[in-house]
């Protein structure tokens, strides 16, 4: 049975509209209906395609070049980065016999790069269509003829349905080859919390364990890591082993590793060079991690970082770079090149887990947290540091007591309900009995001696965290 489930996917009459309001989350700007259907978007002519990565544009061009098959059209499907012929009409043209897998298919429908309809011919008529994907992942050298092939594609076949998948800033960057063509631009955005619940009940997890999946991953004010289809996926196949389905453990920072891993093993299987490499990247993400975090910011210039690499001459660093071509560190890790100029990287939560990963690296981490995340001379905790001190909570729950202490020690200005909720976050629900009294004693006294009522958040934290069993 296909589990699919078919994306929030809005349809925009040009790129400068669609661009304007794809960073807005669906819901605040649109209502159900106003959702593209499968039926709708296949009935419509040249598709662009564009969204971020992780958010399912190969998935859904997978689903769409199937269901047209299905119905009867003749189907080429090509992951670009794969194409080495910058003539993409005599690419489908020479190759799609020896090449092509033949639909329909079924297991290969995440991995077959080269797909095609039983008969397909490279024809001028409606009933042909090309499917394109990844126009953003081809060699930087072949970017620019790639664009141009496909312009040439259409015109030579102005019948022919061409559907293009590609990130949004890249596109930016090479719009003025496409510009005279008409696409309809299609957006697609992060799945609802509530299309995440019903996905995860198709794959078999029950409601409790449901319910402590949005616990550990709830972060206020932001869309949930798993809202990403890339990311939904890597935790189902996480729990996928026997027995894993009916219970969930491990911290948040536990999954964030898996989830860093396995993006970067997703890399190593697209290109080899990767392999044998991961380890070293990962480190020298968490080294720009950290910088960023430092500057508060969660985008960094190219140049900025590669002065900051200059300066620190480690040998990780001089390891790193005779070893992994820049450009790739830049598209194919965790990073998101924005073709401006600048990088940053694909989730803000993944920054702040790789950031809080480094700390725990340096020795005397209490310290360094106080050094970095707090503004000495207001005595406050800086808001953008919140979440990168709750990963580290959980990388190292033996910290909590002691940072509790050292900041208790240094001012009572941090006492406030959004400090507190970060000795409420589920990772310390194994501290030791004594710990949670100190804690839940401190907390208690403070609301207390300033007659302030405990807020919702808090009081939930409090008691999830079972601290006042400690009493």
């Amino acid at each position: 049975m296909n589990s699919y489930v078919f994306p929030n996917i809005r349809k925009y009459d040009s790129f400068d509209s669609l661009k304007k309001n794809a960073s807005v989350p669906y819901g605040y700007l649109y209502r159900d209906e106003d959702k593209l259907t499968m039926e709708q978007l296949t009935n419509l002519n040249n598709l662009l395609i564009l969204a971020e990565p992780g958010i399912g544009k190969t998935r859904l061009l997978r689903e769409v070049a199937i269901q047209l098959d299905t119905l009867g059209n003749r189907v080429v499907f090509i992951d670009l980065k794969k194409v080495e012929d910058v003539n993409l009409i005599r690419f489908i043209e020479t190759h799609s016999d020896e090449l092509f897998m033949e639909f329909p298919l079924q297991n290969e429908i995440e991995n077959a790069p080269l797909l095609k309809s039983n008969g397909f011919e490279l024809v001028n008529s409606k009933s042909i269509i090309v499917c394109l994907d990844a126009l953003d992942e081809v060699r930087s050298s072949n970017k620019a003829s790639i664009a141009n092939a496909i312009k040439k594609l259409i015109i030579k076949y102005p019948e022919v349905k061409v559907i293009i998948t590609c990130r949004i800033n890249f596109f930016n960057q090479i719009r003025s080859v496409l510009s005279d063509l008409a696409f309809s631009y299609i957006n697609i955005q992060a799945f609802s919390r509530k299309q995440v619940v019903s996905y995860l009940k198709i794959k078999g997890f029950e409601e409790g364990v449901i319910d402590k999946i949005l616990t550990r991953f709830n972060i206020s004010n932001r869309e949930l890591i798993i809202q990403t289809p890339r990311y939904l996926e890597m935790l189902i196949n996480i729990f996928r082993n026997p027995g894993k389905v009916g219970s969930f453990e491990g911290s948040k920072a536990e999954l964030f590793e898996e989830f860093t891993y396995g993006k970067l093993q997703e890399e190593t299987k697209k290109r080899e060079t990767f392999s044998q490499k991961a380890e070293l990247i990962k480190r020298i993400l968490e080294k720009i991690a950290l910088i960023m975090e430092i500057q508060q910011s969660n985008i960094i210039t190219r140049e900025d970082l590669i002065t900051f690499f200059d300066d620190a001459k480690s040998n990780l660093s001089v390891g790193f770079f005779n070893q992994v071509d820049i450009q790739q560190l830049f598209e194919r890790t965790l990073l998101r090149d924005n073709f401006d100029g600048t990088i940053q990287f694909e989730n803000t939560e993944i920054q702040e887990y790789l950031a809080a990963k480094e700390i725990t690296r340096l020795g005397r981490v209490e310290q360094v947290v106080y050094d970095l995340a707090v503004e000495q001379e207001l005595e406050e905790i800086y808001p953008s540091w919140f979440n990168t001190i709750k990963f580290l909570i959980g990388l190292q729950p033996s910290i909590i007591l002691s940072l509790w202490r050292l900041f208790q020690g240094k001012t009572k200005q941090f006492q406030d309900s959004e400090f507190h909720k970060l000795f409420t976050v589920p990772d310390v629900e194994s501290l030791p009995t004594e710990s949670k009294s100190d804690i839940f004693l401190g907390i208690l006294r403070y609301y207390q001696a300033n007659k302030i009522v405990i807020d919702l958040d808090l009081a939930e934290g409090i008691l999830f965290c079972n601290y006042s069993v400690a009493l």
